[in-house]
């Protein structure tokens, strides 16, 4: 009856550890090739391969961080699609071709709304930066207005706030989600912020920039930034977490706690 009891703890426990396993900081990166999905060590900046996209350009990450969801998108630039990206392998599967006339280049996910948007680009050959809604399930983009500010390639939510860093201006901007004006927050010391991302436990912002491959924390506030680390991976385009284990990893674990049950009660 002691080895029972015991064992069954132990089910329970493995369980739940899963359940709880703090968010991981997902990147693409475009260099030379097809897309390459990574991971990144968020107390070091070290980036470990996950797995190609299959795609050609994945120009950003956005990811739906509310618990129990693992959905990671990417918009194709080269085809204008609307991708989702497996966090297990990184391999992306193509949703529907966006119907925004621009391509969409930056993505980002309001985690409080439910609402995914997008951006074009003044560098990818839209006459200005625009914001859109975009539909996760068929990629159709309703235009919602012009930021004013170009080049826009970073884009996060933080607290229902949207934030976008410029290339173009190199600085900090909150984005009004109703008419897509952008507002100057401050001006940034890095030159090729490609996208940010806010870890969903505690809303700190990271950020990758491309002239010094290497992550920072940036205070949404300031536009300040801290190194957290460098990555030896070129040339990164989006961000995004995932705020919870992979669903084989819960059931992997489950399954373990089970199989000790089980075997207790032979014994």
């Amino acid at each position: 009856m002691r080895i029972r009891s015991v064992a069954l703890v132990v089910a329970v426990t493995a369980v739940s550890v899963a359940v709880v396993q703090a968010s991981e900081l997902y990147a693409v990166s475009k260099f030379a090739g097809p897309g390459l999905v990574y991971r990144l060590d968020l107390a070091t900046g070290a980036s470990s391969l996950v797995g190609p996209t299959g795609y050609d350009y994945p120009g950003d990450l956005a990811s739906d961080t509310r618990p129990g969801s693992h959905r990671i998108w990417a918009p194709d630039v080269t085809t204008n699609t609307l991708l989702t990206i497996d966090p297990i392998t990184g391999s992306a599967t193509a949703v529907a071709p966006f119907s925004s006339s621009d391509k969409i280049i930056s993505l980002a996910f309001d985690p409080i709304a439910g609402k995914l948007y997008g951006t074009s680009a003044h560098g990818f050959g839209a006459a200005g930066d625009q914001l859109y809604e975009i539909d996760p399930d068929t990629g159709g983009a309703a235009l919602i207005g012009t930021l004013g500010v170009n080049d826009v390639y970073a884009l996060a939510f933080n607290a229902g706030g949207l934030f976008g860093v410029s290339e173009d201006r190199r600085a900090l901007y909150q984005i009004s989600t109703t008419t897509g004006s952008a507002a100057l927050v401050a001006s940034m010391g890095l030159e090729h912020v490609y996208d940010i991302a806010t870890r969903p436990e505690d809303n700190v912002t990271f950020a990758v920039d491309s002239g010094t491959n290497t992550l920072y924390t940036l205070d949404l506030g300031s536009g300040a930034t801290v190194a957290v680390g460098s990555y030896t991976v070129s040339n990164l385009v989006g961000l995004a977490f995932v705020s919870a284990p992979e669903p084989a990893t819960v059931a992997l674990l489950a399954l373990g706690g089970l199989a000790v049950l089980g075997h207790s009660r032979r014994r």
